[in-house]
Order: structure tokens, then C-alpha cells, then sequence
């Protein structure tokens, strides 16, 4: 059986970032597999839950909203500078958050921009390729580039405005009205639009498989008959119909009895008269009588 399908999704899985660096939601913090990767660490950045309780693992609270106003950037130095001092002791960290999508991704990536030389569009294409999930919000982006920005000078990555297409219709000798959302980071904008491009592929890819569909359909049509045209050829019964002999030797059957039927061969240049005259003198017994008009001829 494929194990595939059985793959389990990565809102539950603890992603190693780092072999001393993990990341994950808050239902996957339990005993054993926090046991088993050998965590001493454990970064909590909820409002909603406590951490559950693990045997001598330390556990560092930070209170943050996942809303775009919420001030995480406050606390980007104190956590990396805390994962460096226990990476450097030999020791392993868990940051998490509820869903380990938003609050910790955006620790995780601090982290990597400040102590293991990472530009922010590098760490954030590294953290993705583990974890796919990751999507810190719009107001993250905004601390996590100012961060990069006063640690190197320039930010790698770029906040862009987008826009919502223009209301349908025109008002007359006006231009369209265009909405204009906040700004959003170019690697979002990025994947927006290669996520259109391969909408626009597969929606090309269904066309062209529908044309092709049509065009086979519309030839099997041109060259079948239609099938009230169709009939069933019967065999004729006529003493008229000519068949084509398949032998120099013919058949004729002679009925002998409602359950018997006694077929004699006959010479085809045979006369007829001379036919009957054989069969009846060949008859065993007197009930055998020739039937001309029920006898079937078989070529």
C-alpha cells in the first residue's frame, strides 16, 4: 500500500529547521517526541495556551497576538540572541506558536537573519522548503524588514502595494476605480503570481483537452451511420434465394421423426426426381415420407 496517502499534514509534524532549531504548532508538544529530538528549550509565543508540561525542559513565554498590529519585533533579539546561547550550550529549541505558521515562523526567520548569515529572502525560502506552511502576517512583515534593515543596511526583501482588479464596467469619460490593498511582501507577491500563471496553464490545458474532445466527437460523427439506419440481416427463407455453392457436395434434410432429422448427401448434378427415388428407396422404414416443401437446402 503507498504510505502516501497516509503522509501525515505539517500542521502536525515538528519541523526541524536546524538540528538544534525546531518549529511547530502547539499540538504536536508532547512528552515523546519532544523527548525523542532531544529539546531542552521550548519558546511559547501564544496568548491562547500554556505550554504543556515536559521534564526538564525550559520554557520561554512571550504573550503575542497574531494580528498584523501586534508588536513582535520587540522580542526578535531577545529570542534569537536566547537560541544562539542554547545552541552554543549544546542544547535544542522548540519555538511555537498555535499553528506554527505566523508568530514563530517569524522568530525562526529573525533568528537566521541575525546569527547564521542569512539574508530575511534567503531564511524565508529556507524555512519554507521545510515547512510549506509558514505565512507570517502582513504587520510581521513589516518589523521583520525593518529588523534586517537596521542590522545590514538594506532589506532584501521589498513591501509592494497590490491591487484588486478595477469594479466591472466604466463609468463614462472615468477611468475604472482600482482598490488598493496594504502592502504586502514581494516573495507573497512572487507566489501570487505564479500561482495565477499556473491557474491560466491548467485552465489552457482544460480547454485544449476539451477542443480535442469535441474535434473527435464531431469526426466520429461524420464518419458513423446513424444507428436508426442500422438493421439486423436476416437470413431469406424463399425457395427463390440463390446462395453461392462453398462445395461440390449439397444437403438435404428429411424429417424422420419430430426429434430426428437424417441429412443424405446428394451429387449436385443429381436430378430431383432421381433424388426422391433414392431416398425413399433408401428408407429403413415405411413412416419416412419426403417433404419437399419443409425441406431446408444447406450450401
Amino acid at each position: 500500500m503507498n504510505s502516501s496517502h497516509y503522509r501525515i499534514s505539517p500542521l502536525h509534524q515538528i519541523s526541524e529547521i536546524k538540528s538544534f532549531l525546531f518549529l511547530s504548532g502547539i499540538a504536536v508538544i508532547k512528552p515523546d517526541p519532544v523527548g525523542k529530538l532531544g529539546i531542552t528549550t521550548i519558546v511559547n509565543a501564544t496568548t491562547e495556551e500554556n505550554t504543556p508540561p515536559v521534564r526538564g525542559v525550559d520554557v520561554v513565554r512571550i504573550r503575542v497576538d497574531d494580528h498584523p498590529s501586534a508588536n513582535l519585533g520587540i522580542h526578535f533579539h531577545v529570542i534569537s540572541d536566547k537560541i544562539k546561547t542554547v545552541k552554543d550550550n549544546g542544547g535544542k529549541v522548540l519555538v511555537h506558536c498555535m499553528a506554527g505558521v505566523s508568530r514563530s515562523a517569524s522568530l525562526v526567520l529573525a533568528y537566521l537573519v541575525k546569527h547564521e548569515r542569512m539574508t530575511l529572502k534567503q531564511a524565508y525560502y529556507y524555512v519554507k522548503s521545510v515547512r510549506p506552511i509558514i505565512h507570517p502576517n502582513l504587520g510581521f512583515w513589516k518589523q521583520l524588514v525593518d529588523f534586517e534593515r537596521r542590522l545590514k543596511g538594506t532589506p532584501t526583501v521589498a513591501l509592494v502595494p497590490t491591487r484588486l482588479s478595477p469594479y466591472p464596467g466604466k463609468i463614462k469619460d472615468q477611468s475604472p476605480i482600482i482598490i488598493y490593498l496594504p502592502s504586502v511582501p514581494d516573495v507573497y507577491a512572487e507566489e501570487l503570481r505564479e500561482a495565477e500563471r499556473k491557474d491560466e496553464r491548467d485552465k489552457e490545458r482544460a480547454a485544449a483537452v476539451q477542443e480535442r474532445a469535441s474535434a473527435t466527437a464531431k469526426s466520429l460523427a461524420r464518419t458513423s451511420p446513424p444507428f436508426a439506419s442500422l438493421s439486423l440481416t436476416r437470413p431469406s427463407h424463399s425457395p427463390s434465394a440463390r446462395i453461392s455453392p462453398l462445395s461440390t457436395t449439397s444437403y438435404r434434410s428429411t424429417a424422420l421423426s419430430p426429434t430426428r432429422t437424417r441429412i443424405i448427401p446428394i451429387s449436385r448434378s443429381t436430378p430431383s426426381s432421381l433424388s426422391r427415388s433414392m431416398i425413399s428407396s433408401s428408407s429403413p422404414s415405411p413412416s419416412v415420407r419426403f417433404a419437399p416443401r419443409l425441406t431446408t437446402t444447406l450450401y
